[in-house]
């Protein structure tokens, strides 16, 4: 996702996954929890994705993508405290360190995503806004979330 804002993150060394994202072409797809769930409450999706199973493919996709929004969410958190952690740590290379964990993160990102949608095109999806086969999109979201936590991992040890 490239944002309008980049020059101005650039500019102000905002520390932000964002500001340093690369684009991507299904940035327009839909893939929000509330597409599945709409207006239930916190309690209701709960219960829901404990056996997500019992309910088919389009409430195995919705908790997957809620657990994807959640993991998400944790792994932009951990990577705004590491590199201000390190920025704080060392006063001198402090400008050196941003511009290189932004590089960083920009590049796993960029590999996270080729490397699910070679797993999502490899099980039969043709784009991600028209599905593919039974499954693919939790498939996919499963990538997704697999990478966060390995990447999750790597930034714990900048804590």
């Amino acid at each position: 996702m490239k944002l309008s804002i980049g020059y101005y993150c650039t500019f102000l060394l905002i520390i932000s996954p964002y500001c340093f994202s690369a684009e991507n072409p299904y940035a327009s797809v839909e893939y929000s929890s509330k597409t599945y769930f709409g207006n239930l409450s916190h309690e209701e999706i709960d219960k829901l994705c404990i056996n997500p199973e019992s309910g088919g493919t389009e409430l195995i996709e919705g908790c997957m993508k809620l657990k994807w929004e959640h993991i998400d969410k944790k792994l932009k958190l951990l990577y705004r405290n590491a590199v201000n952690k390190k920025i704080k740590d060392d006063h001198i290379n402090n400008t050196k360190i941003a511009y290189t964990m932004k590089a960083e993160q920009n590049d796993w990102e960029k590999y996270r995503q080729h490397h699910c949608d070679v797993v999502y095109f490899s099980l039969g999806g043709d784009k991600p806004s028209q599905g593919g086969g039974t499954g693919v999109p939790a498939e996919y979201m499963s990538c997704m979330i697999g990478m966060a936590k390995n990447r999750i991992k790597e930034l714990q040890y900048y804590q």
